[in-house]
């Protein structure tokens, strides 16, 4: 890909920005594009029809989002170009 690109045989790719900010770091020609092309949301599951579950799952997200704890893991995982979803405020 990092050959395409140099080459110009592709103007563009869109991939984990993790890779793309490696990729960019090693070749200082390419360009990371700031904007996120997809966000990998991620997702818990429930048993149906159990509010009080998943108002309670809602509000501790809510509680660690609005911390450091998310963001020092991203940091402590040496990843370059992820942020923390912020909270929601439920």
């Amino acid at each position: 890909m990092e050959k395409l690109l140099l080459d110009v045989v592709i103007d563009a790719f869109a991939a984990n920005r993790q890779r793309l900010v490696e990729i960019g770091s090693r070749f200082p020609k390419l360009r990371v594009v700031a904007d996120d092309y997809f966000v990998a949301g991620q997702a818990i599951a429930v048993v149906k029809n159990n509010a009080a579950r998943l108002e309670a799952i809602d509000n501790l997200l809510d509680q660690v989002l609005a911390t450091s704890v998310v963001k020092d893991s991203i940091e402590r995982a040496g990843l370059r170009g992820v942020t923390a979803a912020p909270p929601k405020g439920r």
